[in-house]
Formats: structure tokens, C-alpha cells, sequence
């Protein structure tokens, strides 16, 4: 691996500067209290857990469905 040469080093270092005040102005933002309306998170939870566990039946049938079928055919041969 080459080292970075000084052209690669002040383009990387105006980046990494140019970042700077976008991060302060993140901080200032998310120190603040804006009032913005609080969303209830409950819902997608609830519905994020009725998705996983529908997800866990089909899995589980699917499971059930090619143990029945790799069975079958053990018993055909």
C-alpha cells in the first residue's frame, strides 16, 4: 500500500474540515428541544413483532413441509 502523497493529504484534510460545521450544526440541532410533535413508536413495534412471528409460522411450515417431503421420498426409494 502507497503512502497518501500531500496533494491526497489536503484534499483529505479540506474534506474532513468542510464536515466540521455541518457536525456542529447536528449537535447545536439535537441539543435543542425544536418541539417537533413526539411519534408513538408502540404501533410499528407491535407490528414489527406480529411481522417476525408471522414470519417464524410460515418458516416453521415451510420447515414442516420439506421434513414431510425429504421423509416421503426416503420411504419411496
Amino acid at each position: 500500500m502507497n503512502a497518501a502523497s500531500l496533494p491526497q493529504w489536503l484534499a483529505a484534510g479540506a474534506v474532513g474540515a468542510g464536515t466540521l460545521p455541518l457536525l456542529a450544526a447536528a449537535a447545536v440541532a439535537a441539543n435543542r428541544d425544536l418541539h417537533l410533535p413526539h411519534v408513538d413508536v408502540a404501533p410499528a413495534v407491535a407490528a414489527a413483532d406480529r411481522a417476525a412471528q408471522r414470519a417464524r409460522v410460515q418458516l416453521a411450515a415451510w420447515l414442516l413441509l420439506l421434513a414431510w417431503h425429504l421423509e416421503t421420498r426416503k420411504g419411496a426409494r
